[in-house]
C-alpha cells in the first residue's frame, strides 16, 4: 500500500511568506516533510483495526482482538463441547459427534468432522484459510481441535494485533524526525516491526517526491478510500492551514535541525 503527497501550491505559500519576511529559512522541502509526517500519523491511526465514529487506541486494540477471536471461532470448533459425546467410525475413518442427551444414541446429530487436528497443525490450517487482508472468509470449512489448544492459540494470535499499523512506523519515524514532530502510535503497535519503505528525493525547490509504502503481508486490508481521505485532508491542510502554521513549523524544524547537529557534532 503506497502513499505519496501532492505538493501543488506549496511553492506559492513559501514565496508569499518570504515576501512578508516570515518563516525565514523555510523551504518547500520542509513543508513537504510536514505534510508527509501528518499523513503517516493519519495512516497509523486509520489503518485496521480502526473504529467507526471515533474511539481511541484502546478501543481499536479491543476491536482487533475481537475480530481475531471471531475469525478463529468460525474456523475452529473445540472437540470438547458440553452436552456432546464423540466416537470414531472405523468404516469411514472419521469422528462423529452427537448429543449426550439423545435417547437413541445411534442417531448422529452432527456431520462427519474428519479427524481432530493435532495442536501443532492449527497455525498451518489458519494460515491456509487467510485471505490477502489477513482475515478468514465467511463460511470456512470448520476444523475440530482440542479446546485447550484453541484457547492458547487465540491468546497468541491476539498479540499480533497492530502488525498492519506497524507497517507505517519506519516512514512515520523518518518524516516526523525531519520536522521535530512526535510519531503517534501505542505500545501494541510499536511492539511490531512490519516491513515499510520510504523515499525522500525532494529538494528545497520542490523537485522530487516523497513516498511511504506499507509492506506488511496484510496491507491489502487498508482501504483505498482511507488513503484517499488522508490525502484529501492533507491537501486541504496545504490550502487552508499550512500558511497559518508556517512560522511555528519553521521554528520547530529549526530546533530539530539544531538538535540533530548537536548530536552528530
Amino acid at each position: 500500500m503506497e502513499m505519496s503527497v501532492n505538493m501543488v501550491g506549496v511553492d506559492k505559500i513559501v514565496e508569499s511568506l518570504h515576501a512578508q519576511g516570515k518563516a525565514a529559512g523555510l523551504t518547500i522541502k520542509h513543508l513537504a516533510w510536514e505534510v508527509m509526517a501528518d499523513a503517516c500519523n493519519d495512516m497509523l491511526r486509520l489503518s485496521p483495526p480502526r473504529t467507526e465514529g471515533g474511539g481511541g487506541w484502546g478501543k481499536q486494540k479491543k476491536m482487533g482482538e475481537a475480530a481475531v477471536a471471531s475469525d478463529l471461532k468460525a474456523l475452529f470448533e473445540p472437540q470438547e463441547v458440553p452436552g456432546t459425546v464423540w466416537f470414531f467410525n472405523p468404516a469411514t475413518q472419521k469422528y462423529y459427534r452427537r448429543s449426550a442427551s439423545q435417547k437413541d444414541r445411534r442417531i448422529l446429530l452432527a456431520v462427519p468432522a474428519g479427524r481432530v487436528l493435532e495442536d501443532h497443525e492449527i497455525p498451518t490450517v489458519h494460515r491456509m484459510n487467510l485471505n490477502r487482508k489477513g482475515r478468514v472468509p465467511r463460511r470456512p470449512i470448520v476444523s475440530f481441535v482440542h479446546a485447550k489448544a484453541l484457547k492458547r492459540y487465540v491468546k497468541d494470535i491476539k498479540t499480533h494485533v497492530g502488525k498492519l499499523k506497524s507497517g507505517w512506523l519506519a516512514a512515520a519515524d523518518y518524516f516526523c524526525g525531519k520536522v521535530g514532530k512526535q510519531r503517534k502510535a501505542p505500545a501494541w503497535v510499536v511492539r511490531h516491526g512490519e516491513a515499510c519503505s520510504y523515499k525522500d528525493t525532494i529538494t528545497d525547490a520542490g523537485d522530487g517526491y516523497l513516498r511511504a509504502d506499507n509492506l506488511a503481508p496484510t496491507a491489502g486490508a487498508v482501504r483505498k478510500d482511507t488513503l484517499d481521505f488522508v490525502m484529501r485532508t492533507r491537501q486541504r491542510d496545504i490550502d487552508k492551514w499550512l500558511p497559518k502554521r508556517a512560522e511555528k513549523i519553521a521554528a520547530r524544524i529549526s530546533a530539530a535541525e539544531t538538535d540533530a547537529t548537536a548530536v552528530t557534532a
